[in-house]
């Protein structure tokens, strides 16, 4: 079995690298940033982002000997592809399987027992797929950054406390009885043997190029699949018409950002190399990292020398405040780290700040589940001739109205970005 393992793992890498992603309610994600890895749930036998009639076609082509086998294609998980796997995929499609067998984005191999009545999420993403799908009343204990959210979930503020996503409290899980756990990828499979007998998935849910499928998973999980797709349509949508506008800008054409992406406030001079998702995203809205040459992730501390040698066009920082964004309604604090930036001796001399393109961003709507309105407004900071249109405050009203069912007015109260005038 550790070979059936090894070969879908390469069979899914190679589909990172190569695929395309498409948006089938708006404009084609025709970009190898955007690249969709496949579903990778147990019975997606032909590897693509759905469980249908062609899946269950493919793997009796496979027994009859005529289709090249993919690991995928072992419906049931049991080692062998045979009728039995054709029997799970139809299950599947009709929504009545007592079981899913897939393989979470820590690449590791969970069966998952169904219906999940009772759920238990460790970090914010999940909860909001769970209202997207609208299943968050099969939530019944949430990490403690939730419960420091409750301008944002308010309906899970009462919900018991499993600790940190970084230090679960088990036995707080393990007194829930939950039928599903979900994590983060860090340390995966560590926190999955402290919960023996529980199914505990890791799912991202922050990356663009992972985002739509682990969603897509989530709809077979809880058996809301049309759900799933809605959201995913209007997502990859957006993303398209933003991408489709920034690939076709010259690299000349193309600002230098400088992106300060702290953790805590008062923290200066941390940005993000090649490999982190904030780089991702600076490409995707059409600028160039200027620290797009270090192969590393996040949190890289850089000399502030080399920011003035690199003279960034545009500098924009990734804010966390005390409180969410949702519970802000002054821009003060925004203001006040704008300032400290713009003030800055060693940075006196550089095009962004002499031409006064510095801007905030809350991590709210730029680091997590929901990054749509932050790649939407760093496109309209980075281009704003090309984007004139578009209405980033727009986009993330109809996120939180639409998909999050919240009844809360952008232009009453929240702050996401500052200056505001720019993009709104």
């Amino acid at each position: 079995m550790n070979r059936v393992l090894s070969s879908l793992l390469v069979l899914l890498i190679l589909a990172i690298s190569s695929g395309l992603c498409s948006a089938t309610a708006g404009d084609q994600i025709d970009d190898p940033l955007l690249s969709s890895n496949p579903l990778g749930i147990f019975g997606n036998a032909d590897m693509n982002d759905i469980i249908d009639e062609r899946d269950a076609d493919y793997v009796k082509g496979i027994i009859d000997g005529k289709s090249e086998a993919t690991k995928l294609a072992d419906a049931n998980y049991d080692g062998k592809v045979d009728s039995l796997d054709v029997d799970r995929i139809n299950e599947i499609i009709k929504g009545e399987e007592l079981e899913l067998t897939l393989m979470d984005s820590a690449d590791i191999v969970v069966t998952v027992k169904l219906p999940v009545q009772r759920a238990v999420t460790l970090n914010d993403y999940p909860a909001e797929v769970m209202r997207i799908l609208g299943v968050q009343d099969r939530i019944v204990g949430v990490g403690s950054s939730i419960l420091e959210s409750k301008a944002y979930f308010p309906e899970l503020a009462g919900l018991p406390s499993v600790g940190t996503i970084s230090v679960p409290d088990y036995e707080a899980i393990i007194g829930l009885n939950p039928d599903l756990v979900i994590q983060w990828t860090s340390k995966a499979q560590e926190k999955a043997e402290k919960l023996p007998g529980i199914s505990v998935i890791a799912l991202d849910f922050y990356k663009p190029e992972t985002l739509a499928n682990e969603v897509r998973t989530f709809g077979y999980i809880f058996g809301r699949t049309e759900k799933a797709d809605e959201f995913i349509d209007w997502y990859e949508g957006w993303l398209g018409k933003i991408q489709n506008t920034t690939k076709e800008i010259p690299e000349d054409d193309r600002p230098n950002v400088f992106l300060e992406a702290t953790y805590n406030p008062g923290e200066m001079w941390r940005t993000g190399g090649s490999k982190s998702g904030w780089h991702q995203k600076i490409e995707i809205a059409g600028g160039k990292n200027i620290f797009g040459d270090i192969s590393e992730g996040s949190g890289v501390d850089v000399d502030p020398e080399e920011v003035m040698k690199r003279n960034p066009d545009i500098i924009f920082k990734r804010a966390i405040t005390d409180e969410s964004g949702y519970a802000l309604d002054n821009t003060t604090e925004f203001s006040e780290i704008r300032d400290e930036i713009m003030g800055r001796p060693e940075l006196a001399q550089v095009k962004a700040i002499e031409n006064k393109r510095v801007y905030i961003v809350h991590i709210d709507i730029f680091g997590g589940f929901n990054h749509l309105p932050g790649i939407a407004y760093l496109a309209k900071w980075f281009h704003p001739d090309l984007f004139d249109d578009l209405d980033p405050q727009a986009i993330h009203q109809e996120y939180l109205t639409r998909f999050q069912g919240l009844d809360f007015d952008l232009s009453k109260h929240g702050v996401f970005v500052y200056p505001t005038q720019e993009v709104r």
